[in-house]
């Protein structure tokens, strides 16, 4: 009948009540983590060390196409800046590239072949082209390939590449003349580079006589314009980056080599890690999967051990008998010099009583008993089966209680005399310890109780 009677009450599971029992035991799980990680750990190495030789080869394969890699990219990067220093280096020095088109200095000259009629006519057959036009094209040839620029470069500070961009030659053949012009930024320079150009070429008349015979050269005299020159101003279209085409490209080219040279920096094969790497990764790997099976495992284990375990957790299982009520909750005894802070928050979590001193709480024992002054003259404390120590706790009621006297059984179905201690008395007192007490046990007390018509006067719950 008792059994039925506590079973019908359901006994609800409060999740916060299991994890912090369950938290309780963190060095528990602390150590079950670290068990669990070094086991992991040592498997992965029990395995892994076996493949050691092949690891180390994999490892001298992969080191060496790293190395390869970063020899190749360096090349690249080197040989891609060495061409970004050049461009870099054109676009300061460069006349051309610097010159403003809208405001362009040509120096024009003109050379005009004139041979006698007769001897054309006579070339002409011979050859299919007349004398004038075989002298105006080795004139053309000579300003464009075989004058030398060293003087006037080393003059001007301009390198002869950059200069001879500033020149440009053209021969007209049905005309036999020869144009040339000079471009820049500067009026000066432009006359002086054609100046030289004029005098390297009257000098070089002779050697031009002796192979194509006689010929006269009308040099037209200089003249100097300032123009806007639409060859070099940058399309439209295009990206401007400046309003100059040379200096455009030039910018351009430099703008698509440095993203080159990024692009180039990332592209170096991974360095591989080094075999005892590889190994600690992958212990480390497994360390990390042991820890977390570790505290998952225990925390789950735990937290099963709680649900199955049947013990009482709290002084709401106290009412699990019916009609009983808790008289008192008695805080628990620890050593707080060996507590940490975790774990006094956990208590306080757990035991409703914490921070309260025993006295106080056994006065509340005495003043919830104070209702049954002149009703109840002997009571007897029944121990479900803690671990406190029974006689103690009379000791600390007695002399609170009044007229109420008390005695104690260890275990009421013990024997015949235990018995007689409950059928002697007028009620029950149930001593109750948390993480201790079971409910079966509480409910083989109720019982017997019930079996000898005797009251539950309370529950005190330690």
């Amino acid at each position: 009948m008792g059994n039925s009677q506590m079973n019908d009450e359901e006994r609800e599971i409060d999740l916060k009540l299991m994890f912090a029992y369950v938290f309780k035991q963190w060095r528990k799980i602390l150590v079950i983590t670290l068990v669990c990680g070094l086991l992991g750990a040592g498997y992965k190495l029990v395995k892994i060390f076996p493949t050691y030789n092949s690891l180390k080869t994999s490892y001298d394969s992969s080191m060496s196409a790293y190395e390869a890699s970063v020899k190749t990219v360096a090349d690249q990067k080197k040989k891609t800046q060495d061409i970004i220093d050049q461009l870099t280096e054109y676009s300061q020095k460069s006349i051309k590239a610097n010159i403003d088109p809208y405001s362009e200095v040509q120096t024009t000259a003109s050379i005009s072949i004139v041979t006698a009629k007769g001897q054309d006519d006579f070339e002409a057959l011979l050859s299919g082209t007349n004398h004038a036009n075989q002298i105006t094209q080795a004139y053309a040839s000579y300003i464009n390939r075989e004058i030398s620029y060293i003087k006037i470069t080393d003059k001007l500070g301009i390198d002869e590449q950059l200069l001879k961009e500033l020149i440009s030659v053209s021969a007209n053949y049905d005309t036999d003349t020869i144009t040339v012009t000079v471009i820049g930024s500067s009026e000066d320079t432009t006359k002086e580079i054609m100046d030289y150009i004029l005098t390297q070429t009257s000098g070089n008349e002779s050697k031009i006589h002796s192979e194509y015979g006689d010929y006269t050269a009308v040099e037209s005299a200089p003249s100097t314009n300032i123009v806007t020159d639409n060859n070099l101003v940058t399309p439209i279209s295009a990206q401007m980056l400046s309003p100059n085409l040379t200096m455009n490209d030039t910018l351009s080219k430099i703008n698509t080599l440095k993203t080159s040279l990024t692009t180039i920096g990332a592209s170096t094969v991974a360095k591989p890690a080094t075999v005892n790497a590889t190994i600690e990764k992958a212990a480390m790997k497994f360390l990390v999967f042991g820890l977390t099976a570790g505290v998952c495992g225990s925390i789950v284990l735990l937290a099963i051990i709680f649900i199955l375990s049947g013990k009482v957790y709290s002084e709401n299982d106290a009412k699990l008998i019916p009609g009983a009520k808790v008289l008192a909750v008695i805080p628990a005894h620890v050593d707080e010099k060996h507590n940490l802070k975790i774990d006094k928050y956990l208590r306080n979590k757990l035991d409703s009583a914490y921070g309260v001193s025993e006295d106080i709480a056994f006065e509340k024992v005495a003043t919830n008993m104070g209702t049954y002054k002149g009703i109840v003259q002997k009571l007897v404390l029944v121990n479900a089966k803690t671990n406190q120590d029974i006689d103690r706790i009379k000791n600390k009621l007695q002399p609170i209680v009044g007229n109420i006297s008390m005695n104690t059984s260890a275990d009421i179905n013990a024997n015949a005399a235990e018995l007689k201690k409950l059928k002697e008395s007028d009620g029950v007192v149930l001593l109750i310890e948390r993480d201790k007490t079971k409910i079966e046990d509480m409910a083989s007390i109720f019982e017997t109780v019930n079996n000898w018509q005797k009251p539950i006067i309370g529950c005190i719950v330690f």
